[in-house]
């Protein structure tokens, strides 16, 4: 049985401030009115309190509102929910590509690129682990377990943002992302786990 969420900022699953950042920089740009109309969209003084607080890029905050508050932001943009958070990862991506994920650009090859990414993008969060598997030349699969249900279709839309533009800059063409968001699969302190399991291919 799903448990209630808990309030904003009392759940044990955490992102760095990075991702606020990123996300309330993309809102800003992207949505009509800015930050103030995607505030309107905001259902409880909750939600409001944590987003008007200060997000420090290497500090930990709860994850968990974040699904709402992009979800706030895509209506205030009128676009489909999980097309607003796959381009704001795309976008965070082009970021940190140059930033603290430099490092990864500097190995040989997208091959060696791809077997690493998943981890690399779990730094973001405080939760969540991965195992790898190369399937043939130019086709890996990954699976990332203890992923908040709450979160999984939120994070799975990042994935398909961020992944390809992580790829490109390593040389891959033409490169395909595929995920599928499994079923209840545990908990953690009552709330729902699941993991996503996720196909790369490239030319």
């Amino acid at each position: 049985m799903t448990v209630s969420l808990p309030q904003p900022g009392g759940s044990p699953f955490h992102c760095k401030g990075l991702v606020y950042q990123g996300a309330r920089a993309h809102y800003e740009k992207m949505i009509p009115g800015g930050l103030a109309a995607m505030r309107s969209w905001l259902d409880n003084e909750a939600l409001h309190e944590f987003w008007d607080r200060d997000f420090l890029a290497g500090a930990w905050y709860d994850a968990l509102p974040i699904v709402e508050l992009s979800r706030a932001a895509a209506h205030a943009a009128g676009i489909p929910h999980l097309t607003l958070v796959k381009e704001n990862a795309r976008v965070v991506a082009e970021r940190d590509i140059n930033g603290v994920y430099k490092f990864l650009l500097r190995l040989a090859s997208a091959d060696m690129v791809v077997k690493r990414l998943p981890r690399a993008a779990l730094q973001y969060f405080n939760f969540g682990e991965t195992r790898e598997e190369q399937l043939e030349e130019r086709v890996f699969t990954a699976t990332q377990t203890g992923i908040p249900a709450h979160m999984g279709p939120w994070m799975s839309a990042c994935i398909s943002g961020f992944a390809p533009v992580a790829l490109a800059a390593a040389g891959a063409k033409n490169v395909r992302v595929r995920n599928v968001v499994s079923g209840v699969m545990g908990q953690r302190e009552g709330i729902d786990l699941v993991e996503i399991r996720i196909q790369i291919a490239w030319d």
